[in-house]
C-alpha cells in the first residue's frame, strides 16, 4: 500500500494548498525532501495567492477585543480607542463551529493572539479589519503603525512614526488594504485638527510615505476623531464617523486610484431622532459593506435591528438598499457585530454572552455562557502564507502549473490548533 509520503508531487501541492498555515510549516519535518519543496512553495506567490483563495471556503475565525478577563484565560492585553477613551481588553481568535446540531448552543475554539508580538503590540490597537490574512495595528500616542500576519508569525513595523506631522496634527485615521489591480498592499493614514487634515499612503515595499489629496469638502462633514468603526472591501476601505455636527458619515478611500470619498448614510439614519436613539456599526458581508442600526438605549429594545447594505451605484456615490429588519427577540437588547459565516451573525445579548442570528431561520443560538461582557468588538479573519516583508506576494496572472482556485464540493470545517473549546 502506497504511504501518504509517496504520493506524486503535485498531488502533495494540492493538499497542502488547503492547510493552515501552522500545520503547513510543521510538515516541513515530515520528511527530509518535504523541507524544501515547502519553503519554496510559502515563497511561491502562485501558491500563496491559491493556498488564500482555497482558505476563504474555510469557516474564518473572527479576531476579537474583549473587555472581559473571564472570557479567555490568558490572553494578550492592550489598549484600544473606541472614540472617547482608552479600554483594557483582550485579544484573540475566535472561531465557531455549528457541527449540524440544532441544540440551542454552537460550540466555539479560543486562540490567543500570537505570545511571539506581545512586545511589540502592547500598546496598539486594532484599525478595524483584516486583508488577506494581514493585520494592521496602530499606536495613536506615538504614530507606529505596524502589520502582522500571526499565522505565520512575521511582523513589520512600517517606517516614519510621523513626529513631525503629530507636532501640529495628530494622527486620527489609519487604513488597510489591497489594490488587485496594481497587486499591492497599501496603508494609509490620515492627520487632522480643527485648522486641516493631511493625508499619506504606504505602499508594502516601497518603504516610505507620500503625500496625497485629502477631502476637499464642508466642514460638517469633516471628523477628527478615531473610529474602530472601519472595514475593508474589494479594494476599498471604509470609516464610519461621526462628523462636526455630530451627523454620521462614511469616509472611503480607494486603494487603487488613492482618492477620498465621502458616503451618506440612509435618510433616516440622519434625523436627529435617529442619531440620539441608535447607534450604528459597519460590518462586511458577502464581499459588501453593511450598516447595522441598533438601539443605544434600554426603552427601545422593542425596536428591530436594521440591516442596510451597499450597492455600487457610482465610484463615489454607492446607494445603501434596506436588506432586512431583526425582531428583538425575548425583548433583550442586542448588538451586532460581525458575521462569521454568510448567513450566521454575533451579536452580544445584554453585555452578558455572545449569541448567533442565522439570516434563514431567523433563530438565535448561544456561543457564549452567561458572564460579564462589557465591551466586544470583531471582525473576520482568513489564515494565510502572505508575507508582510516582501513587495509582492500575489500574483497577477493565472496560477498556472498550480492549477485554479475551486469551490470544494463540501463544507471543509478548520480543525482546531493550540485553542481550547467550550462544552455544553
Amino acid at each position: 500500500m502506497a504511504r501518504f509520503s509517496d504520493l506524486p508531487e503535485e498531488i502533495l501541492v494540492e493538499i497542502w494548498s488547503w492547510l493552515p498555515p501552522e500545520s503547513l510549516v510543521q510538515f516541513k519535518c515530515v520528511k527530509k525532501s518535504w523541507y524544501p519543496l515547502i519553503t519554496a512553495l510559502i515563497k511561491n506567490p502562485a501558491f500563496v495567492a491559491k493556498h488564500l483563495c482555497n482558505s476563504k471556503f474555510m469557516t474564518p475565525s473572527l479576531i476579537y477585543n474583549c473587555g472581559n478577563s473571564e472570557f479567555i484565560s490568558s490572553s494578550l492585553l492592550y489598549k484600544y480607542n473606541d472614540e472617547s477613551n482608552y479600554r483594557v481588553g483582550h485579544a484573540g481568535f475566535l472561531t465557531i463551529c455549528n457541527n449540524g446540531g440544532n441544540g440551542e448552543y454552537l460550540s466555539c475554539g479560543i486562540e490567543d493572539f500570537k505570545a511571539q508580538l506581545v512586545k511589540h503590540i502592547e500598546n496598539f490597537c486594532f484599525v478595524g479589519s483584516s486583508c488577506n490574512g494581514v493585520v494592521c495595528l496602530v499606536d495613536y500616542s506615538q504614530g507606529n503603525i505596524l502589520l502582522c500576519n500571526p499565522a505565520i508569525r512575521e511582523f513589520k513595523i512600517l517606517p516614519d512614526p510621523c513626529l513631525y506631522h503629530m507636532k501640529y496634527r495628530p494622527l486620527i485615521r489609519v487604513g488597510f488594504g489591497y489594490d488587485p489591480i496594481t497587486n499591492a498592499y497599501k496603508v494609509v493614514r490620515v492627520f487632522g485638527w480643527i485648522d486641516g487634515f493631511t493625508a499619506q499612503v504606504y505602499t508594502l515595499g516601497n518603504n516610505s510615505w507620500r503625500d496625497i489629496d485629502y477631502l476637499q469638502t464642508k466642514t460638517r462633514h469633516q471628523s477628527i476623531r478615531r473610529t474602530i468603526k472601519a472595514v475593508y472591501s474589494k479594494g476599498v476601505y471604509y470609516w464610519l464617523l461621526r462628523a462636526s455636527n455630530y451627523e454620521e458619515i462614511v469616509h472611503s478611500f480607494d486603494m487603487h486610484d488613492e482618492k477620498f470619498h465621502i458616503i451618506p448614510l440612509p435618510d433616516n439614519c440622519q434625523e436627529s431622532e435617529f442619531i440620539s436613539n441608535y447607534n450604528t456599526n459597519l460590518t462586511q458581508w458577502n464581499e459588501s459593506v453593511v450598516l447595522f442600526c441598533y438601539p443605544k438605549i434600554e426603552r427601545l429594545i422593542t425596536k428591530p435591528i436594521e440591516m442596510w447594505v451597499m450597492r455600487d451605484s457610482s465610484v463615489d456615490r454607492p446607494c445603501w438598499t434596506k436588506h432586512r429588519s431583526i425582531d428583538p427577540l425575548g425583548g433583550i437588547h442586542k448588538t451586532p457585530i460581525a458575521f462569521w459565516k454568510s448567513d450566521e451573525l454575533l451579536l452580544r445579548e445584554d453585555k452578558k454572552r455572545l449569541v448567533s442570528y442565522n439570516l434563514l431561520t431567523g433563530k438565535f443560538k448561544s456561543i457564549h455562557e452567561e458572564d460579564q461582557i462589557t465591551s466586544f468588538y470583531a471582525f473576520p479573519h482568513v489564515k494565510s502564507l502572505v508575507s508582510v516583508n516582501i513587495s509582492e506576494t500575489l500574483p497577477t496572472q493565472p496560477l498556472g502549473s498550480l492549477g485554479n482556485c475551486l469551490r470544494p464540493p463540501i463544507s471543509i470545517q478548520p480543525p482546531f490548533f493550540g485553542c481550547w473549546k467550550y462544552k455544553y
